[in-house]
Parts: C-alpha cells; structure tokens; sequence
C-alpha cells in the first residue's frame, strides 16, 4: 500500500503557517542585521562593529580585572598571571553576558596616587628613548633603572583615557584582602574622572563559595560602603559566580543606549534614502550614486623585536596615545587590536609583544612565553605583517629574519618597516644594506617593499599604510585563466620549459596568497625547484603582485599514472559494478 500525507486540519494548517512567518520573521530580522540603512550587505568590518555600550573594568594590580574580562569576552583574550602589574595596554574586545552585547575594556592595575607625568620625567623619557638595546633586546639599559614609577604614570594615564569614553564603570577589589586605603582613593580617582551621569558600579572579587548572609560578608559589605559606590556586587571571576546580579544591573543601561542608537541609525537610513533614489537613474556618464568600499577589513600585525619602535608607530598612525610606549624593552605584553578606518577602508591594527630568540627569553616566568603565544596567534590571523626593524643596529639580526620568513611562510603580505633612521648618519647606505640582506637570505626577498621611517618624529609613516594596502590588495589578487595562459605560453617560448616537464596549461587555483597550478605531463624526473621560482618570478613581475608570497605548484602525471587513472573512470567504475552483479546472480 502506498503511502500518503496525511490532510491537515484548518487549525494545524494555520499553526503550521504561524510558525513558517515566525521563522520567516527571524531570518528577515537576522539578515537585516547584515546589512546597511540602505538594504545593502554591510562590510566585514562593519559586521564587526562593537557594541555602543562601553564597560570600563578598573581596579588595583592583581584583583581579577582581566579574570572576569576573559569570561565575558568568552576566550582568553587577556594574558592571566598571578605576577601584579601583568595587564598594562587597555584591550577592548566585544562581550557577551547572556544576551546583552556590550564592548569592555580592560585596563591595568591603576595607582591613584600615580598622577601626569612631570615636565623632568617627561625629558627623561624623551632622552631615554634615544639608547637602544643591545641584539635581541636581553637586559635592560642603565638609562631604564628607576623607570617603574613612570610606567605606573603612563598606566594610569591610558586608565583614565578608557574611563573618559565609558558609559559604566565597574571598579573591582580583593574580597580577600579586604578595602584598603587604597581603594578609598581610587574610588575618589574613578568618580572624579567619570561623567556625573556614568554609573560606577563596586564589584567584590574572589568571594567564591561566599555566603551572603554570613559575618564575612556583612564585615566586607561595611567595609565597601565607605566607599561611597553603593551596594557591593559579591563576585568570583574565575568561577562565574555573581553575573547573574551583574546581568540586572548592566541590562536596562545597555538596552536604553542600544535602542537610541538604532533610533540614530533609522534616522540616518530615512535621510539617505532620497539621495539614492535621485543617484539611481544616473546614467552611464554620472555612474552610481554610491560606489561599493572594499568589503573587508585590513587585518594588519606590526610585530618586531623589543624595543624597535612597533607601539611609537600605533600611536603615531593613530596620532594618539593608544598604546603604552616607554624607553624600556619589554613594556607591551599583550596583543593590542585597535579598530581603525583610513582613507574610507576598515584596519584592524595589532599591536603585538617582540619576540626574542628562545634562548634568551625569560624562563622564570612564563609571562614572556604568553606575550610570544599571543604573537604568534596575531600572525596566524593577519592578512597582512609589517615586520618593524631598528636601523640604528646597522644589520639585519637572525631574530628578524626568522620573523619574516615565518611570515612568508604562512602565506602572509608582509612589509618592512625601517624605524629610526632620523638618528642615522649614513641614511642610505644603511637602508640599502638592510634591504639587500633581505633579498639575499629570504625566499622571495627581493619583492617586499620597505619603508624607511622615524616613527617618533613622524617622518615617512605616511607611506606606510598605502604600501601595506597595495600589499594588502595583491594579497588577494585573482588573475583570469585567459590572461594568464596567454602569458604562460609567451614565456614558454622565450624560455622553455626543462626536458622533464610538458607543460599543457596554468590557472589560479586560490589566493591569499596568489597560488598557481600548473598542468602537464612529466617527462622523467622531479621539477626542478629553479624552474618554479623562476616561474613565479615572472608572474610576479607581469602582474605587480609585490609585498605578497607567490606558489607556484605543478601537478603532472607519467604515462603510468595516466593509465593507472583511466582504470578509475565513472564508466569503468559502473562496468565493474556490472560485472558484480552479473556474478552475483549466477552464485
């Protein structure tokens, strides 16, 4: 009996097409999310856009912040040790607490008694930054002694830069040791620096397993109120305890500036709609009234060795103060994402820890490791590295060498960046040395762009973002089959090809990095490693795809791989089936 669907009831039937428009209404709702005012799909980095809600974690050394700032951004974004002083830079990353989307920002562990840096200190740093550190920056100079009471300044100073823009304030301290005095002044510090309007919320940390109702807890809650911020909210980072009251209280802030800022965005998308339905009918000779930007964010790492100059060039291409910069090696620790636009194009600026050789890596704790582990990642999701070197050394070191080929190596664009050559007599001859090291001891050296700069003074940062952009643009290159095949057979005929090879034709199998394949029969013998460079030489050259690795890959068979092949077909495939039934049959 054959079978047959069932008939629907007029009830079913409406609950079945309520559910269809409900789901219909979801995804409408879902793809709209991706798209701009005007009904066109966002770009990448537009989808990426932060929340407009900022949360500003502070607190002294070692409470926890970047603990509870890794929970809620869901990965270990932050580096966690149990050294004080380990978070410096402010990291700002896209968090999730339950359903509330919010952007928080982790700072360091700040001094209140830590005020601006004096007019003195400002000339030391300033002369200090001259002195250079010695091979793959190992010690620390004697013009660096007793600069730890100006990195606390400076610390404190990209604190209070955070706390400007922040929208809440959530200020920690140490359930276990209690508040101290110097709690109180950092209450003062925080209020005094926030908006009138900003809520500054008091989170207790490190009170797992802590009962609300019990004497400690009373003892703590007196203990915060003189504080002035209010009802103390019991947390434990490490645990997840306590987000839960911390969910009620972030989420009618964050739905009250989310909704005005969708009122901001409907208001925008109702006065550009009369701009494009005039530009629509424009013709061939007034183009489009809106042309398309480049769909993908710039993910662009700057990494180096230490003290080469990599956060000076941040905050110089920024032309702000971003990041930490100090005379000392060593100062960066974490991977600092900044979102940035130039020239109408999205940039998602990394700032990176340098990287030493392994044997002269500090081995008695492993925040060193960490800052390198975090490295590492940054270049495994850039599109594009800017490999920073010290022109004052005179030489390319092993270190950077070792940087840049892995770079190469993992298909990335990469350019480099020649910092410090105001302080330089012999300009030229120095740059051309270090550019034609380069060239001679990495594969495919002599195609990365280098830009010579002094990232203090600002002389030359100009060239570099259009060079990482061009870099950035052949990184993704797609040349067409035709044009390319046409070209091949040009060179084939002014240099042919080695006796064991026959090529038949050549296509672009990915990008990023341009990746070709050639396709031929093999004569005898392996493909020379000579021919495939000299191959992707001169794709190179006829294309301009420079600041970028360029493969080159050559698939060919022998005449017994082409037999062995055909056995394979589909149709001799189901022949043999055939066979295999006919047999079985007659068994």
């Amino acid at each position: 009996m054959r079978w047959t669907r069932p008939s629907l009831s007029s009830s079913h039937r409406s609950i079945k097409l309520i559910r269809c428009g409900i789901i219909r209404a979801r995804l409408v709702t879902t793809l709209n999310a991706f798209k701009r005012p005007d009904g066109r799909p966002r770009s990448a980095a537009a989808q990426r856009t932060l929340p407009p809600f900022r949360l500003v974690l502070v607190g002294q050394p070692n409470v926890g912040k970047s603990t509870l700032f890794n929970r809620l951004v869901g990965r270990a974004a932050a580096i966690v040790n149990a050294e004080p002083g380990t978070t410096r830079d402010c990291r700002t990353e896209e968090a999730q607490l339950f359903d509330l989307r919010f952007t928080l920002v982790d700072t360091g562990g700040v001094d209140p008694m830590a005020g601006g840096l004096s007019t003195e200190e400002r000339d030391a740093l300033q002369r200090s930054e001259a002195g250079t550190d010695s091979g793959d920056g190992g010690g620390v100079n004697v013009a660096y002694q007793g600069m730890s009471g100006v990195l606390s300044r400076l610390i404190t100073r990209q604190s209070e830069l955070a706390l400007a823009d922040a929208d809440a304030v959530l200020m920690m301290v140490d359930g276990r040791e209690g508040v101290n005095t110097v709690d109180t002044e950092l209450s003062r510090w925080v209020r005094r620096r926030v908006e009138p309007e900003t809520p500054v919320y008091l989170g207790v940390n490190k009170c797992e397993g802590i009962d609300e109702e019990s004497d400690a807890w009373m003892d703590i809650q007196s203990q915060c109120y003189a504080l002035g911020l209010g009802d103390p909210l019991a947390l434990s980072a490490a645990h997840g305890e306590g987000l839960q009251t911390l969910f009620h209280l972030l989420a009618p802030s964050v739905d009250a500036l989310q909704a005005q800022h969708d009122e901001v965005a409907a208001q925008y998308a109702q006065s550009l709609a009369p701009t494009i339905l005039r530009g629509g009918g424009g013709g061939e000779e007034g183009g489009a009234a809106i042309e398309t930007p480049t769909d993908e964010a710039l993910n662009l790492a700057i990494i180096g060795r230490p003290n080469v100059g990599k956060s000076t060039l941040i905050n110089s291409l920024l032309d702000e103060e971003r990041v930490l910069v100090a005379p000392m090696p060593g100062v960066t620790r974490d991977a600092v994402t900044t979102e940035w636009t130039y020239d109408g194009r999205p940039v998602r600026l990394v700032d990176t820890a340098g990287v030493r050789r392994k044997g002269r890596m500090d081995h008695s704790t492993v925040l060193e490791h960490e800052s390198s582990l975090q490295t590492a990642e940054s270049l495994k999701f850039a599109h594009v590295v800017v490999l920073v070197v010290d022109a004052m050394l005179g030489h390319v070191p092993r270190q950077d060498l070792t940087l840049a080929a892995e770079a190469l190596e993992q298909g990335r664009g990469l350019i480099v960046v020649i910092n410090k050559c105001d302080l330089l007599e012999k300009k030229l001859e120095a740059i051309t040395g270090i550019t034609q090291t380069m060239a001679e001891l990495l594969p495919q050296g002599g195609n990365i762009p280098s830009v010579a700069i002094s990232a203090k003074d600002g002389d030359g940062v100009s060239s570099v973002m259009p060079t990482a952009l061009r870099s950035f643009d052949s990184w993704r290159t797609r040349v067409s089959t035709n044009h390319l095949n046409g070209f091949f057979r040009a060179l084939l005929q002014q240099h042919p090809p080695p006796r064991e090879l026959k090529p038949k034709f050549i296509t672009q199998s990915r990008t990023r990095p341009p990746t070709f394949t050639v396709f031929g029969k093999r004569g005898g013998g392996e493909v020379s490693e000579s021919f495939s460079r000299f191959v992707a030489e001169a794709i190179r050259s006829e294309f301009d795809l420079h600041g970028t690795p360029v493969r080159v890959f050559f698939r060919v068979r022998t005449q017994e791989g082409r037999a062995h092949a055909k056995r394979f077909t589909p149709g001799a495939q189901k022949k043999k089936a055939r066979a295999l039934r006919k047999r079985n049959k007659r068994c």
